[in-house]
């Protein structure tokens, strides 16, 4: 793990719709680059109590929330989003509200990457 004194530490909130191979994948290659990832699913209660039961499973499941994104709050601001299906699963209707927390929760300066779909098509 990488020491927050290292310029190239970040602290990565990993926004998914599933827990399935690329997601898996992302956050191990990240995790073992030494980052602070913390996961957090965005699929109905059950799905995601399943999710993060099956991702604590993983050595490095603690990092893994059953959490509302609108309350959580993280202990120091975030360096890096990164959503992957999270907004699109959402109503357009709260797209302003989910770019609201994204920026109460990233620090000055810090990224917000994923694929994005803003088509009102059922596959963006």
């Amino acid at each position: 793990m990488k020491v927050e004194s290292d310029p190239t530490f970040m602290r990565i909130l990993f926004l998914a719709h599933s827990f399935n191979s690329l997601t898996q994948r992302l956050w191990a290659e990240l995790e073992g680059d030494g980052h602070e990832v913390t996961l957090e699913l965005d699929v109905n209660d059950a799905v995601t109590r399943e999710a993060v039961a099956l991702a604590r499973q993983r050595p490095w499941g603690e990092r893994a929330l059953e959490a509302d994104f609108f309350a959580w709050q993280p202990a120091l601001p975030l360096d890096v989003i990164y959503e992957r299906a999270f907004l699109c699963a959402l109503p357009p209707a709260m797209w302003p509200r989910v770019a609201q927390r994204w920026a109460e929760l990233l620090a000055p300066g810090a990224l917000l990457a994923g694929y994005f779909f803003f088509d009102q098509g059922e596959k963006g």
